[in-house]
């Protein structure tokens, strides 16, 4: 409970949080710290990528998001097809 506590940066003997509550608020914090990282990096790939290539988007690089399955339909909509 200290370590969720110091995570978010409030004070544990003042709060009346539930752990679930502390638990929701330290990932919150981890993905907006990884939301700043992944821009940041994505950034610098795409400074230094070939400019022949597609550029990074920011949500390639952030690893707490799932990447989006796409079924033989959505390909197909993709592509072009029927």
């Amino acid at each position: 409970m200290y370590r969720c506590c110091g995570i978010i940066g409030i004070d544990p003997t003042a709060s009346e949080l539930t752990l679930q509550a502390l638990l929701d608020m330290v990932h919150g914090r981890r993905e907006e710290q990884w939301w700043h990282t992944a821009a940041i990096t994505s950034t610098v790939v795409n400074m230094l990528r070939d400019p022949k290539s597609s550029p990074v988007r920011v949500e390639e690089m952030h690893p707490m998001i799932e990447p989006p399955v796409i079924d033989a339909n959505g390909l197909a909509a993709l592509i072009g097809g029927t």
